[in-house]
């Protein structure tokens, strides 16, 4: 199986479709985890994005999938309360 750093791909895909996002999981001590589960941050507009994506689009190298998955959520995103 091919162990890929998902937090380099993921990075540089949401600086494209919005900048401000962060990426809280993957943790940065453990980019290839394989849980499916990506939590994205936006700590300027309070908003947060929970998305599974499939280990499989990582190690076949699907970007544009990935993408699909990841820009639909990111722009449904809806502000949140700093204190929630």
């Amino acid at each position: 199986m091919t162990i890929v750093n998902k937090r380099a791909i993921l990075q540089p895909m949401l600086d494209k479709i919005e900048l401000g996002w962060v990426i809280a999981k993957p943790d940065p001590l453990n980019p290839c985890d394989i849980e499916t589960e990506c939590i994205f941050q936006h700590l300027v507009g309070y908003r947060e994005v929970k998305i599974a994506i499939g280990n499989e689009l990582f190690r076949l190298g699907k970007l544009d999938d990935i993408e699909n998955l990841v820009r639909p959520a990111i722009q449904a995103s809806e502000r949140r309360s700093p204190l929630a």
